[in-house]
C-alpha cells in the first residue's frame, strides 16, 4: 500500500513538471510569434517610411543604351506619377591607397539632384552644375579610407580622369557588396559605388544616352497594367 502510495506521488509530481515544461514552452512560442510579429511590422514601416522620404521608384526599366527622351513614348499611360531617365556605367576606381576596384558609377543629372530615389548627402556636398566631382557611398569612406578634399581615378572604357571627392553619398539602392561566385557571404571592398556628375562622364561611349529609367506611381495604380503597357511603347 505505501509502495502504491509512493509511485502516485512521483507519478503526480512527474505530471507536473511536465505540465510546467508544456506551459513554458507554450510560453516561449508564444513570445517568438508575438514578437516576430512585431519586430517585422518595426522593419516594414523602417522600410516604407525610408522608401517615401527619398521617393524610391516603384520601377526601373534597363535597357540598352537609347537617346534620351525614350519616356515621352510613356507620357499618356494613366498611373504614372514621375519619370526619370538615367545613365549606369561600369568602371574602375583606384586611389593613391588601393588597387583598381570595380565599380558602379551612377551618373547624376545636370542640376546633380535625382528626382526619383534620390541621394541624401551624409557630408559634404553635391556636385555643382558643369563641375568634374564625385560623390562617394559611405561605404567608400571607411574601406578605401577616402574623405573629402581627396582625389581618385575613374576609367569608364577608354575614358580616363582624376577627379576631386566633393560630398558623401547613401542610396538604398546599394546597401550591400557584390558576393563572390565562391563564398556565400558578402565580401566588403570587391566593388565600389560612385556618383559622377554628367561633367565628369564627357567624352564616354553613350554619354549622351541612357540605360535606366525610373518610375513612381501614383497611389492606387495598376503597378502589373502600368509595367506591361511601359515594355510595350518603350524600347527596351
Amino acid at each position: 500500500m505505501r509502495s502504491l502510495l509512493r509511485k502516485s506521488w512521483r507519478d503526480l509530481l512527474r505530471a507536473r513538471w511536465q505540465a510546467l515544461g508544456i506551459a513554458l514552452l507554450v510560453a516561449i512560442v508564444t513570445i517568438l510569434i508575438v514578437g516576430g510579429a512585431h519586430t517585422r511590422a518595426l522593419l516594414q514601416g523602417t522600410v516604407d517610411g525610408w522608401y517615401e522620404r527619398l521617393d524610391m521608384a516603384h520601377l526601373e526599366i534597363a535597357c540598352f543604351p537609347t537617346h534620351r527622351g525614350a519616356i515621352e513614348y510613356a507620357q499618356e499611360i494613366e498611373g504614372i506619377a514621375a519619370m526619370e531617365e538615367r545613365l549606369l556605367a561600369e568602371g574602375l576606381l583606384s586611389g593613391r591607397a588601393f588597387r583598381p576596384v570595380p565599380t558602379l558609377v551612377r551618373v547624376l543629372p545636370e542640376d546633380a539632384k535625382p528626382r526619383i530615389t534620390q541621394l541624401p548627402v551624409l557630408d559634404g556636398r553635391l556636385p555643382k552644375a558643369g563641375e568634374k566631382a564625385e560623390l562617394v557611398d559611405r561605404s567608400e569612406i571607411a574601406e578605401f579610407g577616402l574623405g573629402i578634399g581627396d582625389t581618385v581615378v575613374l576609367e569608364i572604357g577608354e575614358h580616363k580622369g582624376e577627379y576631386p571627392i566633393v560630398g558623401v553619398g547613401m542610396s538604398p539602392e546599394h546597401l550591400l557588396h557584390t558576393v563572390h561566385p565562391e563564398y556565400r557571404l558578402p565580401i566588403k571592398g570587391t566593388v565600389a559605388v560612385i556618383y559622377a556628375s554628367a561633367a565628369t562622364t564627357e567624352g564616354i561611349e553613350h554619354a549622351n544616352r541612357i540605360n535606366s529609367i525610373l518610375f513612381r506611381f501614383e497611389p492606387g495604380a495598376d503597378g502589373a497594367e502600368i509595367q506591361k503597357q511601359l515594355l510595350s511603347a518603350l524600347p527596351v
